[in-house]
């Protein structure tokens, strides 16, 4: 039994840091969940791929009591394609059909009017010359032209107010050579046209967004910013526009009591709006110069139409729901470049908001639609992918709580061979990080046992004290160790040379291994003479178990 209390000592050393860092790590993903780059799935909705390689990130949904109903642009070989994709509740996909092909197609929208289901687009030869059109679903076979000759539009929004049929969009003006804003108006799909009008501005129009308040309609756009007009660079890294937001006048067509409500990142998903008590919430996307990235703003129109800020989150590509409570989707950056993961944020009525992390990122969540739907909430967004982008669908954005072998990565282990494999690269993985670490450690263990040599040699005190107590050369390699790195590398991350923990865990990581291998020397069994040789040994036990213990916060990249 004397023979193997070292490698029983060892066995429940590892399990300990196994079980004790998963604690710590744990309590790390609950106060910095935009810190993990993983998330497991089991206890949520799976999201489902229900669309592949569109071509443009613009697509639209229609819901019904038969069907879901997704639409996107395709590319197939010289043409663009329009398919319509049918799917159920857990994302089945029932259908997936190409209704419309052109040689160029944009901006598609969806929307019952008047009990009839219709899908407004562009379409025609060229970007500068297109028409609009609006399909009837239920007589697919009679498609309406509704504008011709349109030059480089996008940026479709439509909605229905007081039984008229209101749609906005931008287009290019060859005169002026910018963007300008139209405004139409119809009684009918096919009926009389209420009002058509071109509205122009200093810098030019972009990404328009249509929304109803009882009897009123409200618009928000953006114009060019003239701070950043002749800026060039990337287009997140400053802000390229202004929001601005009005009343549309539903008899003229005609912009009212405009507002500024500030600057703005721009794009088509940047900006999301919703209703609740007669008030128009809007969020948007900003560039903060003060902590070099996007935020998400959000705030409401109160009643004598004065924008109300109520909160700012990290982020780009809101979603914005409200029912029971406010909720917001959007994707935040993670520390991986070129990557990003959707998040939700609860937004309470006071100015705070509660932040977790939702689904994996795949690659780059991006163009995030919450659609709310008989008391239900689905989401879609998008990953991209080579060519174009992928669309992905969940029946909920409810969240549970992960559990601790969810986030370390144990939940994935399903056989027993799966678990001897992972038994495996938890005891033998470190080993290549001991050896390749060594660099790091080789200095300090050669000066300190130097040292040792020297005063054991002058003061013969000292050696017996060595030679009776492991803990002399024990704590004196481990102080030279964390010495070197803190001071001469300058970082203790320099210990770590595989696996790199959250920087905060590193502490944490030293102190559970320092404990856990002094109790390992507590309760060894071993001849006194041996105390320097004990000491040296554990010393090398301890820098074992410490790239054991970083594994433990990236276990999961080797589980899962």
């Amino acid at each position: 039994m004397k023979k193997l209390r070292p490698v029983l000592l060892f066995l429940i050393g590892s399990f300990v840091i196994l079980l004790v860092l998963s604690l710590f790590y744990w309590n790390f993903y609950q106060n910095n969940p935009e810190e993990i780059q993983h998330t497991r799935l089991e206890e949520w909705s799976q999201p489902v791929n229900i669309a592949n390689n569109i071509s443009t990130s613009n697509y639209s949904t229609l819901f019904t009591d038969k069907i879901y109903n997704l639409f996107t642009i395709e590319d197939d070989n010289d043409q663009r394609t329009i398919k319509q994709t049918k799917f159920d509740d857990n994302g089945e996909i029932q259908e997936a059909t190409e209704i419309v092909s052109s040689a160029q197609l944009g901006s598609l929208k969806t929307i019952s009017y008047l009990e009839d289901d219709y899908l407004l687009y562009f379409a025609g030869t060229s970007s500068s010359n297109q028409n609009l059109i609006a399909k009837n679903l239920n007589e697919p076979e009679n498609p309406i032209t509704l504008r011709e000759n349109i030059r480089f539009p996008g940026s479709l929004t439509a909605i229905e107010a007081d039984n008229h049929l209101i749609l906005t969009y931008i287009e290019r003006d060859q005169e002026l050579g910018q963007n300008v804003l139209t405004t139409k108006a119809y009684d009918e799909i096919n009926g009389e046209e209420i009002f058509n009008n071109t509205h122009t501005f200093e810098h030019g129009a972009f990404f328009p967004k249509l929304t109803t308040i009882g009897d009123e309609i409200l618009l928000a756009w953006h114009e060019r910013n003239p701070d950043t007009l002749f800026i060039s660079g990337q287009q997140d890294s400053f802000n390229r526009y202004v929001l601005n937001v009005g009343q549309l006048n539903i008899e003229t067509g005609e912009l009212e009591k405009r507002a500024e409500l500030g600057e703005a990142s721009g794009n088509n998903a940047n900006i999301d709006t919703a209703v609740q008590n007669e008030k128009l919430w809007i969020s948007w996307a900003k560039y903060d110069r003060d902590i070099d990235g996007q935020i998400v703003n959000t705030g409401y129109l109160d009643e004598g139409e004065e924008f109300q800020n109520h909160s700012s989150i990290l982020g780009f590509n809101p979603s914005i729901s409200i029912n029971d409570e406010k909720i917001i989707v959007n994707s935040q950056e993670l520390e991986i470049r070129g990557q990003a993961g959707l998040f939700i944020n609860r937004l309470t009525d006071e100015t705070d908001s509660s932040n977790q992390r939702i689904f994996p990122a795949f690659n780059f969540s991006s163009n995030s639609k919450i659609i709310d739907y008989e008391n239900e909430q689905h989401l879609f967004w998008t990953e991209p992918t080579s060519p174009g982008a992928d669309i992905y669908y969940s029946n909920t954005i409810d969240a549970e709580e992960i559990g601790i072998t969810e986030l370390i990565g144990l939940s994935a282990i399903e056989s027993p061979i799966e678990l001897i494999s992972s038994l495996s690269i938890y005891f033998f993985y470190p080993i290549a990080g001991f050896t390749m670490g060594m660099a790091n450690i080789l200095a300090p263990v050669l000066i300190v046992m130097l040292i040792i040599y020297l005063l054991s040699k002058k003061f013969s005190g000292f050696n017996n004290l060595t030679n009776d107590n492991p803990i002399i050369s024990f704590a004196s390699i481990i102080a030279g160790i964390i010495g070197f790195n803190l001071f001469i590398q300058g970082d203790l991350q320099y210990i770590f040379f595989l696996n790199q923990p959250p920087t905060s865990q590193v502490p944490i990581i030293i102190g559970v291994v320092t404990a856990i291998t002094l109790g390992f020397i507590y309760f060894l069994d071993y001849e006194k003479d041996h105390s320097l040789y004990i000491g040296i040994g554990s010393a090398l036990l301890w820098f074992y178990w410490l790239y054991q213990a970083a594994l433990v916060y990236d276990l999961h990249s080797f589980l899962t």
